[in-house]
C-alpha cells in the first residue's frame, strides 16, 4: 500500500481505503490513521455484533416488499484486543456483485495507469448489469443477483444458424424458458426510445 498512498499523498488528495473482514486487524488500522485515510473496513461477525443488529433482522408483519428493504444502523463497537472504539455499519457488501460476477479484485497489470483503466471498465460492466437487472428483468426473476444475470442471461449458450435470407439465433432453454426471455427483451424494448 505504501506506494500507492504516498503516489496519492503528493496530490494533496482526500485518501480513502475500503476492505473486507481479511483487512480487520488493530495494525492497519494504525496504519491508516497515521498516514490520514479514511477507511471502512467490515468486520467478522460475532455474537456481540449478531445481537447489536437482532432488532434488524426481525422481518414485519405482513406481505413481504416487492422490493428488498436495506436497513442501516450504526452503533460504537470495540473488541477486547482494540485500544480504540469503532463504528459498524451492518448492510450488504456493496462490492459482491462486482467482486463475484465481475472479478475486479484482479488487477494483474504491471502499471498503475493500466489497472485504473481496468478497473473503470469493470465498474462500468456493474452498473451495466445493474441497469440491466433493476430495469429490464420481469418480477419473476427481479431478485436475480448480477452473478445470475452474468450466468444466465449474458453467458447464455447458444449459436448462429444462416439461412439464405436471414440469420437465426437459436438460444438454449435450460435456464431461462422463451417466455421469460421474451419478456426481458420487451421491457428492454419499452425503454429503448422510438426511431425517429
Amino acid at each position: 500500500m505504501d506506494p500507492i498512498l504516498s503516489r496519492y499523498g503528493r496530490t494533496g488528495v482526500r485518501r480513502y481505503f475500503r476492505a473486507d473482514a481479511a483487512f480487520a486487524k488493530p495494525d492497519i488500522y494504525e496504519y491508516l490513521e497515521e498516514r490520514r485515510v479514511f477507511y471502512a473496513i467490515r468486520l467478522p461477525s460475532n455474537k456481540v455484533l449478531q445481537y447489536e443488529i437482532a432488532p434488524l433482522l426481525i422481518r414485519p408483519v405482513g406481505r413481504p416488499p416487492k422490493r428488498p428493504v436495506i436497513l442501516y444502523d450504526d452503533f460504537w463497537y470495540r473488541a477486547e484486543s482494540w485500544d480504540a472504539l469503532g463504528v459498524w455499519w451492518p448492510s450488504r457488501a456493496v462490492d459482491q456483485g462486482g467482486k463475484y460476477a465481475l472479478n475486479w479484485t484482479r488487477l494483474s497489470c504491471h502499471r498503475f495507469v493500466a489497472n485504473r483503466v481496468r478497473l473503470s471498465l469493470f465498474i462500468l460492466a456493474y452498473n451495466l448489469g445493474n441497469f440491466l437487472r433493476r430495469l429490464c428483468l420481469p418480477k419473476a426473476v427481479k431478485h436475480w443477483s448480477l452473478r445470475s444475470v452474468q450466468v444466465k442471461l449474458i453467458k447464455m449458450g447458444g449459436r448462429l444458424v444462416r439461412h439464405s435470407r436471414r440469420l437465426i439465433f437459436q438460444l438454449s432453454e435450460v435456464s431461462v424458458p422463451r417466455r421469460l426471455f421474451q419478456g426481458v427483451l420487451d421491457r428492454i424494448g419499452r425503454l429503448s426510445p422510438a426511431p425517429s
